[in-house]
């Protein structure tokens, strides 16, 4: 059977109908409103839904802190007025049938797990780099979110309890540590000139540039210690790295993989790959798609 899945972003939500292999049969977007309430997001994916397959089971990925057992909104940055919204039960109500509802991160693991970079394995850890850092763990195939449902959030991993402040208040967290705003600090301390963003930063170090090729070296080796200790947690077999900071590919995998390796317990042979993410945007829609299946 087809499923469909809703992303929703702070801009945009992006949806989209999925077959029963995994193929894309349809994508669309419409603008969130984001200065409305959020009955009138939960109308407005109602109308998508008619349009798409009114039938069909139905999977949302939505940013911020999502508790997994029951789709309540504890906390959404980017969403303010979800904050305290029962958001499956909204929905719930609205399309009369049951919704699942799910964190954006937890949802790009699945979506990879399924249908991008780890097709075929069934322990994996999902980690997104941008702006923050968003994870997810699927073990034995299945997402694992914790007792309450709201585990996974795998950037808030304490590396350094004196080092940068995170934005959830606590220091050291590997957010604070790999994010966009770490990389362009470190970048000004090892010299670099000016860089607007880490595009540029990853461009500069393709080129030779010592200072650039430096900054990726040192934020790779953060990676990796962060890696090192969720594959001495969970031993998966497959880490994959998305979000836009993974567009350095190698610049940042490669000294993530050398720390990966000192960091761990198990054997060289038996350490888990390091992947860059597949799917890239559409991959939170195709996650909910796919978790709307586990619908019970």
């Amino acid at each position: 059977m087809d499923t469909l899945g809703f992303d929703i972003g702070g801009t945009d939500v992006k949806a989209g109908r999925m077959g029963p292999n995994g193929e894309v049969r349809e994508e669309t977007r419409f603008s969130t409103p984001v200065d409305q309430p959020p009955e009138e997001l939960v109308s407005q994916i109602a109308n998508a839904v008619r349009k798409l397959g009114s039938s069909l089971p139905v999977g949302v990925a939505c940013a911020g802190i999502i508790r997994a057992r029951d789709g309540f909104v504890a906390a959404s940055p980017n969403l303010p007025q979800l904050r305290g919204f029962p958001l499956r039960s909204a929905l719930e109500q609205e399309l009369s049938r049951a919704v699942a509802v799910l964190n954006d991160a937890n949802a790009f693991v699945l979506a990879e797990v399924r249908t991008g970079a780890g097709r075929g394995f069934h322990d994996v850890i999902g980690l997104t780099i941008g702006t923050g850092v968003g994870g997810g763990i699927v073990l034995q195939g299945k997402l694992h979110t914790g007792r309450s449902g709201y585990g996974g959030e795998l950037g808030h991993v304490i590396l350094d309890a004196s080092g940068r402040l995170c934005a959830c208040g606590n220091r050291g967290c590997l957010e604070a540590l790999v994010c966009r705003a770490a990389i362009l600090e470190e970048y000004a301390a090892q010299g670099g000139r000016n860089a607007a963003d880490p595009e540029t930063v990853a461009h500069r170090a393709a080129a030779g540039e010592s200072a650039a090729i430096r900054t990726w070296d040192a934020i790779g080796a953060r990676l990796g210690l962060g890696l090192g200790s969720l594959a001495n947690i969970f031993d998966p077999e497959l880490f994959i790295v998305g979000g836009g900071i993974s567009k350095a590919n190698e610049l940042l995998l490669k000294p993530a993989r050398v720390t990966l390796e000192d960091a761990a317990l198990a054997p060289t042979d038996q350490l888990p790959e390091v992947r860059v993410a597949e799917l890239s945007n559409a991959a939170g829609w195709i996650g909910a798609a796919a978790q709307a299946r586990e619908i019970e």
